[in-house]
């Protein structure tokens, strides 16, 4: 069975006397974070949405190639494992190909893992981890390319960048735009950020 790993990368716009959060601090895993709620006197305090100064992005890829070229469907970083890889190296890996960017070693220490879950289309297990990181505006990838039959079933191939734009959409417009299986991952996403927020401000 085929896997693949991928990391969802966020910023948050805040005031400068905002802490960032400590994800190691608070995050043992995603469902006992997302089930946490159930066992709170204030179910509907702890499902809360962020502080007003606070707006959430997430970094989004777009496929490249003739087949995306008009369609508005965006991606996170994300690739096959490797033989004998482990699937955090698979997206790291995974990420400086397609982008051309690369993490710090202090920040492959803050990278967690989020989610894993069976795509049904296509029967292939995906690992999500997870890191707040501003890459800043206006981003350029430099992907790697890679080869596709086109038009399909010619026997004519083609080279074509695996990712040809990336930028930051708050949660709104990333739900909009990515795969339906990624929108179900994104809302996830939010409940655990949402938590994290929450557990920080009974803690303060």
């Amino acid at each position: 069975m085929k896997k693949s790993a991928g990391i969802l990368i966020y910023r948050i716009k805040r005031n400068h006397t905002e802490p960032t959060h400590n994800l190691q601090k608070n995050y043992v895993n995603s469902a006992s974070v997302l089930h946490s709620s159930a066992s709170k006197n204030n179910s509907t305090s702890s499902a809360s949405v962020l502080r007003n100064s606070a707006e959430i992005e997430v970094l989004l890829v777009h496929p490249g190639g003739p087949f995306y070229k008009n369609k508005d469907l965006w991606d996170i970083p994300k690739g096959e494992i490797e033989e004998n890889e482990e699937p955090l190296q698979a997206a790291v890996r995974e990420f400086k190909e397609e982008t051309g960017l690369v993490f710090s070693s202090d920040d492959l220490n803050k990278i967690i893992f989020f989610d894993k879950f069976l795509r049904h289309t296509d029967k292939k297990t995906i690992y999500i981890f997870l890191i707040e990181k501003n890459f800043g505006n206006n981003l350029v990838p430099k992907s790697n390319f890679i080869e596709i039959e086109f038009p399909a079933k010619s026997k004519r191939f083609i080279k074509i960048p695996e990712i040809d734009k990336m930028d930051y959409f708050n949660l709104k417009e990333a739900k909009e735009k990515v795969f339906p299986w990624l929108k179900e991952l994104l809302e996830k996403f939010e409940k655990f950020i949402n938590q994290v927020d929450f557990d920080q401000k009974i803690k303060n």
